[in-house]
């Protein structure tokens, strides 16, 4: 997760196709300020600019995978990355619920290879 978030705000130069503009890492930068506000209090963190990302703990790495990143990263990024990143976020999403069932968890092994076949 913090690779991608590196990519897409260019602060890993080899994938400059994926980068995002700075006009967009200012608005999503002010989106998530703005989310920390709205934010339940059953979060231990609040949400942090991406120019914050080198303090993000585990929690706010896991926070923005599993809810925030689907609707933050709609309007940020390609439809191509998007769609793409989706992969990983279902796959995310149902593995950290306990219990699943064999044919789900055998779903996010292929889920997960493509996503990193394809990036």
């Amino acid at each position: 997760m913090k690779r991608l978030i590196f990519i897409w705000i260019g602060n890993i130069k080899d994938r400059l196709v994926n980068k995002l503009s700075s006009y967009a890492v200012r608005e999503l930068s002010s989106l998530l300020d703005n989310l920390k506000y709205q934010t339940p209090f059953g979060f231990s963190r609040k949400s942090r600019s991406p120019s914050e990302i080198d303090r993000w703990k585990a929690v706010e790495f896991r926070q923005f995978l599993l809810y925030t990143s689907c609707f933050v990263l709609k309007n940020f990024v390609s439809k191509e990355i998007y769609q793409h990143f989706l992969q990983l976020f279902i796959a995310a999403g149902i593995l950290s619920t306990p219990n699943q069932d064999q044919r789900l968890i055998d779903y996010c092994s292929d889920l997960l290879n493509h996503f990193v076949q394809t990036y």
